[in-house]
């Protein structure tokens, strides 16, 4: 969050808020008039594909094209204590606007809802 709040801040953006635990996007970012949402993720792959919910898709599609993807891909991850990790380097990858069209979303998972029927004997 930290890498992507320093390159957005760099770009221009005047006031830059983690908003990751209150809303289906990670850092609401301010200039003038205008607004930009930025989903932010990190991965320790070439970041050539990642993980979305539900609703950051949805999000993504609604807002374009006042919405940024920004990937922090190939990080280490360095133990600092014995339960917990810091991580070091990555290379950004960034999508700006983040036209969510242009991937390709690959269904990982279905809920399926049980429907109630006739008590069966067995």
């Amino acid at each position: 969050m930290e890498h992507a709040a320093c390159y957005f801040a760099d770009q221009g953006w005047s006031s830059i808020t983690d908003v990751s635990q209150t809303r289906c996007f990670d850092l609401l970012c301010l200039r003038d008039d205008e607004e930009l949402r930025v989903e932010v993720k990190a991965t320790i792959t070439a970041g050539t594909q990642i993980l979305l919910t539900r609703n950051e898709v949805t999000h993504a599609r609604r807002v374009f094209p006042r919405v940024a993807l920004y990937v922090l891909a190939g990080i280490e991850l360095i133990r600092a204590g014995e339960t917990s990790y810091r991580a070091a380097g990555g290379t950004a990858i960034i999508r700006n606007p983040w036209d969510i069209r242009t991937g390709e979303l690959q269904p990982l998972a279905y809920a399926y809802s049980l429907l109630p029927e006739r008590e069966s004997n067995l």
